[in-house]
C-alpha cells in the first residue's frame, strides 16, 4: 500500500518521503528531535526551515522540538525560543 521514495537523516531530524501506491499521494513525515542546548539552536531552525522551503509534497512534523513558546512551560529560568522560529 505504501513505498518509502527516499529517507533522508539530518543532525535534527529524519525525513521519510511516503508514497501511496494506489492514491498516488506522497508526503514527508519528519521526526524531529531538536537540541536542549541553545548552541546548536541556529543550526536546528536553519535545518527545519531548508527542510520546508525545498518539500515539494505535503510536510508532516512530529517529534520533540525542544522550543519554549512561553515561560508557562518550564519550571526553570529560560528564554523564549519561538522568537526565532516565526
Amino acid at each position: 500500500m505504501f513505498d518509502f521514495v527516499n529517507i533522508v537523516e539530518g543532525n535534527f531530524m529524519i525525513t521519510c518521503c511516503i508514497l501511496h501506491k494506489s492514491k498516488g499521494l506522497m508526503w514527508n513525515f519528519i521526526i524531529v528531535y531538536g537540541p536542549a542546548q541553545t548552541d546548536y539552536r541556529d543550526s536546528f531552525l536553519s535545518e527545519f526551515s531548508d527542510v520546508c522551503a525545498t518539500s515539494k509534497v505535503p510536510l508532516l512534523f512530529g517529534g520533540d522540538f525542544n522550543i519554549l513558546r512561553g515561560v508557562d512551560e518550564t519550571n526553570k529560568p529560560c528564554t523564549l525560543n519561538m522568537k526565532y522560529f516565526v
